[in-house]
């Protein structure tokens, strides 16, 4: 009985000494295996194939790995006979076409025909793209013509060229491409009279081609939209007086003149950025055109305006105020360029000045940044 219980004794003994032992092999193990890899991440410089071998390398646009201590760590190298070698290929093939970073799982303790061998990759999806901020210029895609004159009449003076809405018409036909207002007194020149004989006003509809905006892929915001002009005065000849009481006679007068009928610079310019509230397009010379209630602000003295808000709202017709905050207001139909009085009813031909243009190189310069990958857009910064 004695050497029973001694040798059972000896075998708990055993087993109590056996069993952290046992342990500590599977700890040091598990350790072993965890620490049988290094990571290394970046994007693929470099692809390699081998010479008349079924392999390929790996060059990272990062500092190179090389945890086994190969001797020719030129690039992390997978080969067919290993195993994995046609995912690895397949992976790196996507990943270098997307342009996504990877990792390159290498083995810590084996090299492979003396470089870091690869033994996995992992790969995430690719980097977002960058936003790209673009400036367009946008040419005129339609345009038309449009005047309003008032002519007044007094008691008629006898003689050659008198009697002002009988014997004078203002001219002021409208030409191609012109904006403005003027008014006569008189005869028009300095000292010729006091008596209202006609006013003007002119205006100049157009709209832009928005193609090269709508047609960008990606969603964008609408950074600044400057409509921008050059601004001259007319020639006199589309500011003359024509008298038929006693003969004929075209008496050309300045397009830009002060009060008294002085020729005058317009630093400012002539006219006002308004939008039409109704299709101009096929809107006779001589009909009146509504405006809507939208203003622009300057951004110079003459022949540049902030359109910026008009565009978004046109490009994103959906985002109108809700009826709760007032409802949709009208964007109206492209825009108009029309002398500051807007209106012959606030010119009463009271004195000579003249504020008659001619425009030219219309064009709206648009900053715009696109998002490839859809971030909400068109806004407004």
């Amino acid at each position: 009985m004695t050497d029973v219980n001694t040798l059972q004794a000896a075998m708990r003994l055993a087993l109590t000494r056996a069993v952290p032992y046992a342990l500590a092999l599977v700890l040091s193990a598990a350790t072993g295996t965890a620490m049988a890899e290094t990571y290394a991440t970046g994007s693929i410089a470099l692809l390699r194939t081998g010479w008349n071998s079924d392999a390929f390398a790996i060059v990272l646009d990062t500092p190179m790995h090389n945890p086994a201590g190969c001797p020719t760590a030129d690039g992390y190298i997978a080969h067919a006979s290993r195993p994995g070698y046609q995912t690895f290929l397949g992976m790196a093939l996507s990943a270098y076409k997307a342009g996504r970073t990877i990792s390159v799982v290498l083995d810590d303790r084996e090299c492979f025909e003396g470089r870091p061998a690869m033994i996995g990759i992992n790969a995430g999806p690719p980097p977002p793209r960058p936003a790209e901020t673009r400036t367009v210029v946008l040419n005129v895609s339609a345009s038309n013509e449009n005047s309003s004159h008032r002519y007044f009449k007094d008691i008629p003076v006898i003689g050659t060229f008198t009697g002002h809405g009988i014997s004078c018409y203002g001219g002021t036909r409208s030409p191609d491409d012109s904006a403005g207002w003027g008014q006569v007194e008189g005869t028009g020149h300095p000292d010729g009279g006091t008596d209202p004989c006609a006013s003007w006003i002119l205006r100049l509809a157009f709209d832009f081609d928005l193609a090269p905006i709508t047609s960008v892929a990606g969603s964008m915001t609408i950074d600044r939209a400057i409509l921008r002009y050059t601004e001259n005065a007319l020639p006199s000849a589309f500011c003359a007086l024509v008298y038929t009481q006693g003969g004929f006679l075209v008496d050309p007068l300045p397009c830009w003149s002060n009060g008294q009928g002085v020729p005058e610079e317009k630093p400012d310019g002539c006219v006002v950025l308004r939008v039409p509230d109704i299709d101009w397009r096929t809107l006779p010379h001589d009909q009146h055109m509504p405006l809507t209630q939208t203003t622009f602000s300057k951004v110079e003295p003459r022949g540049a305006w902030d359109v910026t808000d008009l565009l978004h709202q046109r490009l994103n017709p959906g985002l109108q105020p809700p009826p709760e905050l007032g409802g949709a207001v009208s964007l109206g139909v492209g825009y108009v360029l029309v002398g500051t009085p807007l209106d012959t009813a606030n010119l009463s031909g009271d004195d000579n000045t003249r504020c008659s243009s001619h425009i030219s190189d219309l064009r709206l310069e648009v900053t715009f940044t696109v998002h490839p990958d859809g971030e909400p857009g068109p806004i407004v910064r």
